[in-house]
């Protein structure tokens, strides 16, 4: 199954992959969150880096090394992070059964970032 994950989601749910795989979870479940950790980190830094550029593209470097965004260019710059934060990516992932978290401590934060990775299988009576 295909899961869209936008680049403006993409740090949320990384840091809450990486809270995640420290779970006790079944170990076919604990593979396919180590597998798309990977995937989406690798994701994190092309994104990080391309933001980046931009901030070097539209900033003006002062005099302790650090750099600008100056106020007659922010817009521009708002412009294009916004177009590259609603980019897209596409991962294959077949989604994890609520309930095979039923005996974990898993946050609420976590999974507010994480519920595109689940399916609630409790109409099926196995929660």
């Amino acid at each position: 199954m295909k899961i869209q994950i936008t680049l403006a989601e993409l740090n949320g749910i990384v840091d809450s992959l990486n809270s995640f795989v420290k779970l006790q979870i079944p170990i076919k479940y604990a593979y396919r969150f180590g597998k798309v950790a990977k995937i989406l980190q690798k994701e994190l830094l092309s994104f990080k880096e391309q933001y980046n550029n931009l901030i070097k593209k539209y900033g003006e470097t002062l005099d302790d090394g650090n750099i600008r965004v100056s106020a007659e260019k922010r817009s521009l710059f708002i412009q294009e992070s916004d177009d590259l934060q609603k980019e897209i990516i596409d991962i294959d992932f077949e989604p994890i059964p609520l309930s095979a978290l039923s005996n974990t401590n898993a946050s609420i934060a976590d999974m507010a970032w994480l519920e595109k990775f689940f399916i609630d299988d409790s109409e099926q009576g196995n929660v």
